[in-house]
């Protein structure tokens, strides 16, 4: 019997020894009590990746007794194989459907794609047609395509890779546009993706770039379409200019505030006076052509170089083809 009135360092031996006749432990194995033998239970707050291999981890065979033998299958039948189930790694998923593309995505892509190009372009000069070699890659069931890149201008499609909706579409600067009376894409918000869904009519900026995609213009159609692009801006710049001044434009200099025209193409004001102008637009690499514009009321409407062809109105552009 253990005195009540033992304090102090000599209780302590009393103790352990107490301890050790409750519990059967020993001293010499490192440990009091019974220690935990339980090898495949998961711990309390087990992750994933241990909760899987747990549950897909053969169950432990029971240890035969001393003695037995081991039953033996019966003569003339077969053991029946149940079905091979092959562990899953840990951690792994099971695959599911592949995630549903929304016009969000794609407008995220798009806008993506719209700063790196205007990075590239401020290194450069130029404009990508490879969104890979900007360091973009797209996310799984996004096709996403630059359908026209120059140093003037780009556009890109971005689109569900299994369906052809929903579809959205972007362009910045000067794009060539056959379905344009100037020859180039437009739109309100140039650097705005526009999207379509199933059941909805496509915007006109979309089915600009569609057609774009299925139908690329040669090189000498897409130099025509910056002279007509470039003729609309003079045209619009010569409406302001006379509401300031009260007449056109003779020189395209004093219009430099408030008109820039494309690198390679030439303009020309051929007539101006305080009731109508005309003009013309030539590019360095497609000598021999041209295009002509003229607004206002103008006695003779200018012609082109090569085939002569003049417009059939005011603010209508008209080139050699």
């Amino acid at each position: 019997m253990v005195d009540s009135g033992m304090t102090g360092p000599r209780a302590l031996p009393a103790l352990a020894l107490l301890a050790l006749g409750c519990s059967g432990g020993s001293l010499d194995s490192g440990w009091i009590g019974v220690p935990w033998k339980s090898t495949s239970a998961a711990p309390k707050f087990a992750d994933s990746a241990t909760t899987t291999a747990l549950a897909t981890a053969p169950a432990p065979r029971a240890p035969a007794a001393p003695g037995a033998t081991p039953t033996k299958a019966k003569r003339g039948t077969t053991p029946q194989a149940g079905p091979a189930a092959t562990p899953a790694p840990a951690g792994a998923l099971a695959p599911g459907p592949a995630p549903e593309v929304s016009a969000s995505r794609l407008q995220t892509a798009l806008i993506r794609l719209r700063d790196l190009e205007g990075r590239h372009h401020r290194l450069t000069g130029s404009y990508s047609g490879h969104p890979s070699r900007l360091g973009l890659s797209t996310e799984p069931g996004v096709e996403l395509r630059v359908v026209w890149a120059s140093p003037w201008g780009w556009a890109a499609l971005a689109r569900d890779s299994a369906n052809s909706l929903p579809a959205c579409a972007i362009f910045v600067g000067t794009v060539p546009s056959s379905q344009s009376v100037d020859g180039r894409i437009g739109s309100a918000r140039p650097g705005s993706p526009v999207c379509t869904a199933e059941g909805e009519f496509p915007p006109r900026m979309l089915n600009q770039v569609l057609t774009l995609a299925e139908d690329p213009p040669s090189a000498d159609e897409a130099v025509v379409g910056l002279m007509r692009a470039d003729l609309m801006n003079l045209a619009t710049a010569q409406r302001k200019y006379r509401g300031v001044q009260g007449v056109y434009a003779r020189n395209t200099k004093v219009l430099a505030v408030q008109y820039l025209w494309n690198s390679g193409v030439s303009l020309r004001i051929l007539s101006a006076n305080s009731s109508g102008w005309s003009g013309e637009a030539t590019y360095d690499q497609l000598p021999g052509k041209s295009c002509v514009i003229f607004g206002g009321k103008v006695i003779d409407p200018p012609a082109t170089e090569a085939g002569g062809r003049v417009p059939t109105r005011e603010g209508v552009v008209e080139c050699d083809r």
